[in-house]
């Protein structure tokens, strides 16, 4: 069966003998006319069933990426008060780790350079210019907390925790 394309170039190719021979339609070109309607259609019913069938995939894997987002939501849910429990559990004995015959759970400090806490009520416009991004130039801010510079608006903070399962 020829492809769409090919019907398409076949109907330019009689319309134009159609407008080189004065517009006479011979018998021979009504019969190749009908028969390129009759493939188009059927190449255009291929088409829509085809589309179909990938609409149907498509909401298909739309509603599986829902229901395993939904999925992740619920377990990283899970894992959140697990954690939280666990930390709980820890806090109450005032021990930092535990060692299981599987698992080892602790509570350590995050990494990296300590969170700055700036001022909820702060309007950055009101700052010196090279504190000043768009908002705030919290890179400038720490460099001048870092350096042991005062800022009576905001200060280093405490590294926050996570629990971690080994």
């Amino acid at each position: 069966m020829a492809t769409l394309y090919r019907i398409r170039q076949e109907f330019h190719d009689l319309e134009r003998r159609l407008y080189d021979s004065g517009g006479e339609v011979t018998q021979e070109i009504a019969a190749r006319l009908a028969e390129l309607d009759l493939a188009g259609r059927g190449k255009i019913d291929a088409y829509g069933d085809y589309i179909q069938e990938c609409m149907a995939g498509v909401k298909a894997c739309r509603d599986e990426s829902r229901r395993l987002t939904d999925r992740a939501r619920l377990l990283e849910g899970r894992v959140r008060l697990l954690k939280q429990r666990a930390r709980e559990y820890m806090y109450e004995r005032d021990v930092r780790r535990i060692e299981g015959k599987r698992h080892t759970v602790m509570i350590q400090k995050h990494g990296g350079k300590l969170p700055i806490e700036v001022d909820d009520n702060l309007e950055p416009r009101n700052l010196p210019t090279y504190y000043q991004l768009i908002d705030i130039d919290m890179t400038a801010v720490r460099h001048a907390l870092e350096a042991g510079e005062q800022l009576e608006w905001a200060r280093l903070g405490e590294r926050g925790e996570s629990v971690r399962v080994k």
